[in-house]
């Protein structure tokens, strides 16, 4: 693929979920928000997880800006995503 870009860090698995940010990203389709909010539901539940940032990517067929995902980075300690339909 010409003209992509990719960044690549190196990152470790949390020892432990207890407390953690967490970060939802939609891909904007229909039943993605939905499912991401159920799951962080369950994250909160069961490891007093508390949701962080909630955002959509502009385009379902396309992946995030980097920009989008160096902010969530410093928002958040993990990041789910959905793809809706």
């Amino acid at each position: 693929m010409t003209g992509v870009q990719t960044c690549a860090l190196p990152i470790s698995r949390p020892q432990n979920l207890t407390g953690l940010r967490i970060g939802l990203l939609s891909n904007g389709k229909l039943n993605a928000e939905l499912l991401l909010q159920e799951t962080a539901r369950c994250f909160a539940e069961h490891h007093q997880c508390t949701i962080a940032a909630v955002t959509s990517k502009p385009h379902a067929s396309k992946p995030a800006e980097a920009e989008q995902l160096k902010e969530l980075a410093t928002q958040v300690d993990l990041l789910i995503t959905a793809n809706g339909d």
